[in-house]
């Protein structure tokens, strides 16, 4: 299923200029303040949106995305930028994945709805042991209030508790319930935690979602 999934992102990032868009998510620019200049990993990178705005707020990046399409943009992104020096784009998946540094920032923006539960854990686990102690960490996610939810429970049966599956890019897709997602962070200081409607460039354009930062304070 991974290797069909890899092929239908590339399709994905094959057909428009930009699927995402290049602008930052307005809640990580928000709280940016909160994290000291260093080193960030930004999974599930798409096209840049985050890594080229870290990279001009003096971070170095290293960016990774299943799609090999997706990287390729990036970096094309990154040179017309004037930042190609500050990323290091990668092709893989999170879960499988090595990672070796000590990051003083981890973003996974619209990476778990494209994951089931159990590889939520698996790979929210694996980043914060990559996290440095006082580094930050930002997720985003869709709860059971987006109206793809809504479509999803009407016209399938799920695989499991609030997870479907997505025919467009073969994966599973989970839904949050409300405070779920902060639940996960019990060990790390939350600096904020919101539930609200977020604009993206995307169809169905507005998508019900939670959004935490957090700071780990665990060794």
């Amino acid at each position: 299923m991974i290797e069909d999934t890899k092929k239908e992102f590339d399709v994905l990032y094959s057909s428009s200029t930009c699927v995402w868009g290049l602008q930052a998510d307005r809640y990580l620019a928000q709280h940016l303040d909160k994290v000291k200049r260093g080193v960030a990993l930004d999974v599930g990178c798409g096209e840049g949106r985050h890594s080229l705005f870290l990279a001009q707020q003096g971070f170095k990046v290293d960016a990774v995305d299943i799609s090999e399409k997706a990287v390729e943009k990036l970096t094309k992104y990154a040179e017309e930028y004037g930042v190609k020096e500050f990323i290091t784009g990668k092709v893989g998946d999170i879960r499988s994945i090595k990672l070796g540094k000590d990051y003083d920032l981890v973003i996974l923006s619209f990476v778990f709805p494209f994951l089931n539960r159990r590889d939520i854990l698996t790979v929210l686990e694996k980043v914060s042991h990559s996290l440095k102690r006082g580094g930050c960490i930002y997720v985003s996610a869709l709860t059971t209030d987006d109206v793809e939810y809504k479509m999803y429970s009407q016209n399938q049966t799920p695989l499991e508790l609030r997870t479907y599956y997505s025919k467009g890019l073969k994966c599973a897709c989970y839904f949050f319930e409300e405070g779920e997602l902060k639940t996960l962070f019990s060990d790390f200081n939350i600096i904020d935690y919101t539930e609200t409607v977020v604009e993206l460039p995307r169809e169905p354009y507005t998508h019900a979602m939670c959004l935490v930062f957090a700071q780990k304070v665990a060794p």
